[in-house]
This record gives structure tokens, C-alpha cells and sequence, in this order.
């Protein structure tokens, strides 16, 4: 998944959790007293998946069939993923700070089912990049996999030309 795609991906999300929220508050009621801190918790949850993943991307790196060149171009991959991964991390503590500010700012002008729909929004957009995580930890598997084939295949190749000999 393209970062493009992402971003777009997060802002819908965003947009319909926003909605629905808003929409579903008119109709219930929420205690408020207990409602900031759960969703400021959820929204944090997605974080643990972007760690676990910014900590198994340097091990693709880490296999003894590649080569230098492969080698040089990993790194340049691995430090982008990283990067974006670290962006997203930043994205759930701001979104959790945000939240948070809102909750204990509260002010006539901006009412508490607004606020909680920004939080619905933006936990909504926070999920939503789970999928952007998954294909990240997926293209690392795959590698992996790659490489694995790969060592198998020249070993292979190894104990036939040993025979041939």
C-alpha cells in the first residue's frame, strides 16, 4: 500500500467514523466520566502493531545469502518503512494527545458528542492503518521466504555438481 493510498485511506476513515459517531449520538447517551480514558486507551492500540513491525523489519537484513548490492538496497528500503512506521506511531500520540486536550478542554462552543466523534474519527483512522501495517509485516514474511527458497535452491544446485564431479 502506497503512502498516497494510506493517507486517503486514514482522511475516509476519519470522515465515517466521524459520521457515524455523530449520527449514533444523537440516539444514545455516553457516561462521560469513564468515555475519554477508553478511547484514548484504544486509540494507542494500533501502536503496538507499528513497533512490533518497525522492530522485524531490520531482520529481513539480516540473512547470509545477500549479496552487497542487495544489501545497500534493503537498507534504503528498511529505513523508508521505518520511517513511515515511525510517522504513524507519531500519528497515534498526537491523536491521543488531541483527544485528550479536548476532553479536559471542553467548552460550551465545542460539545461533548463533538468531541467524542473526533475521538470515534480519528481511533476509525487509526484502525484503518492496520491494513498499511499488515502489508508492511506481509512483505517482510515474503522476503523472507524468498530467501529462504533461494538458499535452498543454490544448495541444491551445490550437491548436484557435487555428484556431477
Amino acid at each position: 500500500m502506497s503512502t498516497k493510498k494510506l493517507l486517503i485511506t486514514m482522511i475516509v476513515a476519519f470522515i465515517i467514523g466521524f459520521v457515524i459517531t455523530r449520527v449514533a449520538l444523537d440516539y444514545i447517551t455516553i457516561n462521560s466520566t469513564i468515555t475519554p480514558w477508553i478511547l484514548i486507551t484504544i486509540l494507542f492500540f494500533p501502536a503496538s502493531f507499528a513497533v512490533q513491525a518497525m522492530l522485524k523489519i531490520p531482520e529481513a537484513s539480516e540473512h547470509p545469502q545477500l549479496t552487497l548490492s542487495e544489501l545497500r538496497r534493503l537498507k534504503g528500503i528498511i529505513v523508508i518503512k521505518q520511517r513511515k512506521l515511525s510517522i504513524l506511531i507519531w500519528f497515534y500520540a498526537i491523536s491521543a494527545v488531541i483527544s485528550a486536550i479536548l476532553f479536559l478542554l471542553q467548552t460550551p462552543v465545542v460539545s461533548m458528542n463533538t468531541v467524542i466523534a473526533v475521538s470515534f474519527g480519528l481511533i476509525v483512522a487509526s484502525l484503518s492503518s492496520l491494513a498499511y501495517i499488515r502489508s508492511i509485516m506481509a512483505e517482510i514474511q515474503s522476503f523472507k521466504s524468498l530467501m529462504i527458497h533461494r538458499a535452498d535452491k543454490a544448495k541444491k544446485k551445490n550437491e548436484l555438481l557435487e555428484k556431477l564431479k
